[in-house]
């Protein structure tokens, strides 16, 4: 009886004579690789110390018009902020006219951050009126992006209305 040929070499033996089995084992010898490479560069990243991203501190937006809202007068906001985790907490004050802030603050809610980027609402002086003549508050809506360790640009919308965009700098007093 005929000693049967090891494993390995009746492998060998089938890759040689189909190469599209040799391409596909090729191909998976390749992504393994790749694979394994990745895995390696994403421990070694996970071992440098990234710098945590400050939004603390006292910001004011810069003057903008709001056509939206039937008034070409300026605004303005100053935010207070400070955040502890993913999670913003903060004020933001109306100041109108701009530079001249009014005892108009508003307490943020839902506010978040997730990297450069930042969200919150609040509910401020805008409202909408019911049918039965009662009034209701409306959200405003921010959204930001960190642009510079000072600037941030934002996105502003009251509930159903336009939106409108601006950039706030960080006052260099109050900076962390």
């Amino acid at each position: 009886m005929a000693k049967k040929a090891p494993l390995t070499d009746r492998l060998v033996a089938r890759i040689k004579d189909n190469r599209l089995a040799a391409i596909v084992i090729i191909a998976g010898a390749a992504l393994g690789g790749v694979a394994a490479f990745t895995d390696s560069v994403q421990k070694l990243l996970s071992l440098v110390p990234h710098r945590e991203v400050v939004i603390d501190g006292e910001w004011h937006s810069a003057i903008f018009t709001d056509s939206s809202l039937g008034s070409p007068d300026p605004a303005q906001y100053y935010f207070q902020l400070r955040s502890q985790g993913g999670v913003l907490f903060g004020t933001v004050r109306a100041v109108d006219p701009p530079d001249h802030p009014t005892a108009r603050v508003y307490a943020i809610s839902d506010g978040k951050v997730d990297g450069r980027k930042v969200s919150w609402s609040m509910i401020g002086g805008w409202s909408h009126e019911n049918e039965d003549g009662s009034y209701t508050p409306l959200k405003e809506l921010f959204s930001g992006m960190l642009v510079g360790p000072d600037s941030m640009d934002v996105i502003h919308e009251i509930y159903g209305g336009s939106a409108v965009e601006f950039t706030a700098h960080r006052i260099a007093s109050q900076k962390p």
